[in-house]
């Protein structure tokens, strides 16, 4: 690394188009349909991507909306502006969002990360007497120091291998956490063990050692 940086108005860096709400939204959103994605779909996990929602819209709602495909970079600009995400699904974006696409000297991995280290500086020019907003030109106007794309593709390919490795750390928490509550629920609410000493089992899943603590019968208490 240690080329030479050069300034940049996002507006030369790629096209940023923002989405499209149709009115009144009430009478398009739907159980199925298109997928409708809101500021709370984006902040309900750390992970990079978007993989669903929980609302929907007619399909004739996207004339009026803004479709985007996985893979498609976005960025909110209202309500928690300045968050980018990268779409992992076909979906609809509301004016709520803009869609960063055509990137020309800049890879579009790397601007992921780059927005979120200019995040700040974008929000602090946002304007909205209850939320922020982060109007399409503060974005295409913004000013910033682009490496070359050698160093892009670096910086993002070792930023993106921590972030797997978080999001899969994420993910075997979890799965552990889902793990424990069913083996709680199983020995301690059902008394699955209890139950299967009763009919002269061995109780599965645990050792003889452990089956020992738990008793044979059930006695009033």
């Amino acid at each position: 690394m240690g080329g030479k940086w050069k300034k940049e108005k996002f507006s030369e860096l790629c096209t940023i188009t923002r989405g499209g709400s149709p009115r009144p939204i009430h009478n398009y959103i739907m159980d199925k349909g298109i997928p409708w994605v809101k500021i709370a779909d984006a902040t309900a996990s750390n992970s990079r991507t978007i993989n669903s929602t929980k609302e929907y819209i007619k399909s004739t709602g996207k004339q009026k909306s803004r479709e985007v495909f996985p893979g498609d970079l976005i960025l909110s600009n209202s309500a928690t502006p300045g968050l980018p995400k990268f779409m992992g699904i076909y979906a609809c974006i509301h004016d709520g969002w803009l869609l960063l696409r055509d990137f020309n000297g800049l890879h579009k991995e790397f601007c992921y990360y780059f927005l979120l280290h200019e995040r700040e500086n974008l929000v602090s020019q946002g304007n909205g007497s209850v939320f922020t907003n982060l109007k399409t030109d503060i974005l295409k106007n913004h000013v910033v120091d682009v490496p070359t794309l050698s160093e892009q593709r670096a910086i993002a390919h070792i930023l993106g291998t921590l972030d797997d490795k978080i999001e899969l750390n994420r993910q075997m928490a979890q799965t552990l956490e889902s793990i424990a509550r069913a083996i709680f629920k199983s020995w301690f609410v059902d008394f699955d063990p209890v139950k299967a000493k009763m009919e002269g089992k061995q109780p599965e899943g645990m050792s003889e050692e452990v089956a020992a603590l738990f008793p044979d019968k059930f006695v009033e208490s």
